[in-house]
Parts: structure tokens; sequence; C-alpha cells
């Protein structure tokens, strides 16, 4: 729980238009793929065939429904079913809050993990490069 005070969240919204805009360039970019086949521009990749099994998948990746129960169940693997819940926090998404087109996940207090990964990468290349002098 969060201590039964109000509850600091994160919204996030999905703009109108965004996943129209998205489709019509994955299917331009299917015709053009076709094209560069027929003419032997393709490098023998069958780049159409990537894009239309793309075109399957993008309309899951707008719906925040989809995104939530992804969260949740990475959430759940790593926090609970790892125990790893003492070494980071993920939010929880508030389930009743959220839409196809609105996410909304309890605010968490801290550092990124992908900072903290940056963070010892630049340790790392840092100590390598004392190494040698």
């Amino acid at each position: 729980g969060h201590g039964g005070g109000p509850l600091e969240v994160a919204v996030k919204v999905g703009l109108p238009g965004n996943e129209r805009r998205v489709m019509g360039d994955l299917r331009s970019m299917a015709r053009v793929c076709r094209v560069m086949k027929r003419v032997g521009l393709d490098g023998g990749i069958d780049m159409p065939s990537v894009v239309e099994a793309y075109l399957d998948i993008v309309p899951e990746e707008f719906d925040f429904r989809v995104e939530a129960k992804k969260i949740s169940r990475f959430r759940r693997l790593l926090v609970e079913d790892e125990g790893m819940g003492h070494q980071i926090e993920l939010p929880r998404v508030v389930t009743s809050l959220v839409t196809s087109k609105v996410l909304v996940m309890e605010w968490v207090y801290g550092q990124k993990l992908l900072d903290t990964f940056h963070e010892a990468n630049h340790e790392r290349s840092s100590s390598r490069g004392q190494e040698g002098k």
C-alpha cells in the first residue's frame, strides 16, 4: 500500500492520431519493400513479410490496457517471484483507472534503473582508463 494518503501517480495519455499515423507509415513502408523485392533491391531479405508481421502487432502497442498487463506481469515476476523487492521498486498499475488510451501508475521516487546502468558503465570505463597510467 501507499500509506493511506493521497496516491501520487504518473499518467500516460495516448495522443489522438498517433496510431493512424504509425499504421499509415508502416503501410507505406510495406509498399516500398514490396517494390524493392520485385526489382531485386531487397538484398535477399524478405522485408515485406517483416513489415507485415509488425503491422499485425502494432495496434496492441497503442492499447495501454495491454501495456498495463505487461507492466504488472514484469513487476510480479521481478519483485515477487525473483524476490527483488528489497533492491528495486517498480510502480504498481492503478488498474481501475487504465483505459486503452490512459495508463495510470503509482509514482515512484528514486533513481531510474537505466541511469544506474549508465553510471556503472561510466565508472567501469573510467577505471579501465586509469589502469594504463
